[in-house]
């Protein structure tokens, strides 16, 4: 959907408003995905999809209401279910205006190519995978997605927002009987996806961690591969960089701007302009999206507000608004990890008796002001002795405040990769060493 098409439309759907304040939010996607498992390719899906959301904005209530049809009488029809739900909604006192027109920085992360790779082109390249596994006697599986999508603001004001965006990424994991190796590799164009070494590391992060031995729980030195990292920043952005929970203060970093809250080699902001990130120069709301700088050198400097958030802690937003209405706040869509100047294998050296996490799932926060995390390592977890890699481990819980292990950092990588995130965003992070992280208990989980 190109720039003109989008903005016609949502100029359609606001035309059919009769009175108040009107914003529409467009959405649209070109996806598709060939998804192997058990060593063959099980399906190629593509998927196409439109939708639109109208908000009406009278006398301080709203009424919201979505489509995705765009002939004549489902856009009318759509007006109608918002402006008819008006008089049943409370008034919201902290509704505001909706923003006039706005200039936005260039962003231009679409490929042709990634839009119009097709199941046989993909097919092709999940070929050797496939090859190999059989040919080694494991099994190998995982998705390989590309597409296209846009996201267009629009106000009864004249504000349009337009933002087009391609997206490709491949995922595998490899099985024995007794372990599993992942690896992942993303990116707006899938010229750039390292298909070669995506199937080399998580082979060799299989066959290496098969038979792996007990370990008791414990504190240890952490090499965590950015995987691990972008799980975790991406927690710490939702629950302690947000302008909602800072001005609640329910942020870790609530009263604390200025103070040294982590080590003085982490430096966090959101950027969506990072050549990684590519991310959208607006927010749903329509305004500009800023780069912020979040810790600089371990000292708490901002979060990120909406237009809601930055009035109630008399500041300036810094366009990072989420669809309303939305409980969680602004949010960072965008975090970035400021590399440092070692490399994984540095880490790996410089650590004496250590444990290596390639990846973490089952992630939850349990306590918001330390953010205090629960999880457990995944397909590939190693013992470090000596500054090598020693033996395979199983996988172990961990139960750790974030606050604390980023106020241990010994040593950050110097190579970034971004990992997928949600709304359009996505961690850009290197690997991190820290010391005396928490394991809580041993998973018998692969």
């Amino acid at each position: 959907m190109d720039k003109e098409e989008a903005r016609r439309l949502c100029e359609r759907l606001l035309g059919y408003v009769r009175s108040g304040e009107a914003e529409v939010l467009l959405h649209w996607r070109d996806d598709a995905l060939t998804r192997f498992a058990c060593n063959q390719i099980q399906q190629h899906i593509n998927r196409r999809s439109l939708e639109l959301t109208l908000r009406v904005i009278r006398d301080g209530r709203v009424g919201k209401a979505s489509t995705n049809m765009t002939d004549e009488e489902s856009l009318r029809a759509c007006a109608r279910a918002a402006e008819e739900m008006l008089p049943h909604m409370p008034e919201d006192p902290e509704q505001l205006p909706l923003p006039e027109p706005q200039d936005y920085r260039q962003q231009n992360p679409y490929d042709s190519e990634t839009h119009r790779f097709g199941a046989a082109m993909r097919a092709e390249r999940v070929a050797p995978a496939l090859a190999r596994a059989e040919k080694q006697g494991v099994e190998v599986a995982g998705i390989l997605s590309v597409g296209a999508s846009c996201i267009s603001v629009a106000n009864s004001k004249g504000l349009f927002a337009y933002h087009l965006r391609t997206d490709a990424s491949f995922r595998t994991t490899v099985l024995t009987e007794t372990s599993a190796g992942w690896a992942a590799d993303t990116s707006h164009k899938v010229a750039d996806i390292k298909f070669d070494q995506v199937v080399e590391r998580a082979f060799r992060k299989a066959l290496e961690s098969q038979n792996p031995r007990d370990v008791e729980p414990g504190e240890y030195d952490v090499v965590l591969e950015p995987e691990a990292v972008g799980e975790l920043l991406s927690y710490m952005g939702w629950a302690g960089f947000g302008g909602l929970a800072f001005v609640e203060g329910r942020s870790f970093i609530s009263g604390k701007i200025g103070q040294k809250v982590m080590h003085e080699k982490v430096t966090i902001r959101d950027d969506a302009y990072h050549p990684l990130a590519a991310g959208m120069p607006f927010d749903f709301e329509g305004m500009p999206r800023k780069s912020v700088a979040l810790i600089e050198n371990g000292i708490a400097r901002a979060v990120v507000h909406s237009r809601k958030t930055a009035r109630k802690a008399g500041t300036q937003t810094t366009g990072h608004a989420l669809p309303e209405p939305s409980a969680y706040g602004p949010i960072p869509l965008n975090p970035l990890l400021e590399p440092g100047d070692s490399s994984l294998e540095e880490m790996i050296e410089k650590t004496e008796r250590g444990i290596l996490v390639t990846q973490f799932h089952y992630t939850n926060l349990i306590e918001p002001m330390r953010l205090t995390m629960t999880g457990i390592t995944r397909n590939g977890t190693f013992m470090i002795e000596n500054g090598k890699i020693a033996y395979p481990v199983k996988n172990l819980r961990f139960t750790e405040s974030l606050v604390k292990a980023f106020s241990l950092v010994e040593m950050v990588g110097r190579e970034l990769r971004r990992c997928a995130g949600f709304f359009f965003g996505g961690a850009v992070v290197p690997a991190l060493k820290v010391r005396n992280f928490r394991f809580t208990s041993v998973s018998e989980s692969k």
